[in-house]
């Protein structure tokens, strides 16, 4: 199985993209897919995944702030 599949499979079901995802981390994207090639402890994981679900509701809050505004 791949490594960290569940972060890979959260951040294809999501809108965010894995370059937002690098920024918040403080990373580049390159080095986020290095982060990613071997398995992460459980409360590293957690963290990612709690990252990617506060960029989408980000998105969320900023989507309906434009529409508010239209």
């Amino acid at each position: 199985m791949i490594a960290n599949s569940e972060i890979r499979v959260q951040l294809l079901l999501s809108s965010v993209k894995q370059y937002e995802l690098a920024e918040k981390l403080g990373l580049s994207e390159p080095g986020l897919s290095t982060k990613l090639r071997k398995p992460l402890p459980d409360d590293e994981k957690q963290k990612l995944l709690a990252l990617i679900a506060e960029i989408e509701a980000d998105h969320f809050r900023e989507a309906r702030a434009r529409a508010a505004g239209q």
